[in-house]
């Protein structure tokens, strides 16, 4: 479990759960399911089980931190508030093997890590014409790393906007190369000189945002600072 302060007063806490599928399947098993069945439980297991990870995760955060409160979770924006009265939002993630946790000062926040290749059929499905065609005009090389990039800024973006409870398809095929820009897309894989390679995090601010991904984690956020 590592803890990484970001800018304005903002966390991100993640953490690596090998053991998370293993122990969905095993709750599949023990509730007697099979085929079909057993595969949409087992779905629905995993989900649960990197459910209450992160809420694990994020009390291991406020412990560090010494910032407790409960989680009020029955709406968006998901959020605690401390007993001096400060308020802390929180977004949460998980994947086959991570679990991560966002928690800021601003309402409108998201994070994704997403340790799952994202295919081309999936790209084709989900991206924009614009986002396809960015893509497709790379280095072979490099689609693979750029596909999980832009997928976890879509989450992002909408879990930032509080978009969660909508059409899913219909927010993926959000155009975020647009929204960010391709100049920040290439700052945060590192190919502006003037980012350090050696920190864990690339952060761009923008006017209203602040945008990070981990450089040895596939793990993105998204903070609107206004």
């Amino acid at each position: 479990m590592q803890f990484y302060p970001i800018e304005h007063h903002s966390w991100v806490a993640i953490d690596i759960h090998h053991n998370l599928g293993e122990q969905a399947t095993l709750l599949t098993h023990k509730a007697g399911s099979s085929n079909k069945v057993g595969l949409t439980n087992k779905a629905a297991s995993t989900h649960k089980t990197g459910s209450m990870y992160c809420r694990q995760l994020l009390k291991k955060l406020q412990q560090a931190l010494n910032v407790t409160g409960e989680l009020m979770e029955a709406n968006f924006p998901y959020h605690f508030i401390t007993a001096d009265g400060y308020t802390w939002y929180v977004s949460f993630s998980h994947s086959r093997q991570h679990a991560a946790v966002l928690i800021s000062p601003y309402t409108n926040i998201g994070i994704d890590v997403e340790d799952s290749a994202i295919s081309h059929h999936v790209a084709a499905r989900f991206f924009s014409p614009h986002e396809y065609q960015w893509l497709n005009q790379k280095p072979a090389v490099n689609q693979a790393v750029l596909r999980n990039l832009l997928w976890r800024l879509k989450e992002c973006s909408i879990k930032a906007h509080q978009n969660a409870d909508k059409q899913l398809i219909k927010e993926l095929k959000h155009d975020v190369l647009d929204e960010l820009g391709e100049e920040v897309i290439n700052q945060l894989i590192g190919i502006d000189e003037i980012n350090d390679k050696d920190k864990p995090i690339q952060c761009v601010q923008t006017d209203a945002k602040i945008i990070g991904n981990f450089n040895s984690k596939p793990c993105s956020f998204i903070i609107v600072n206004r």
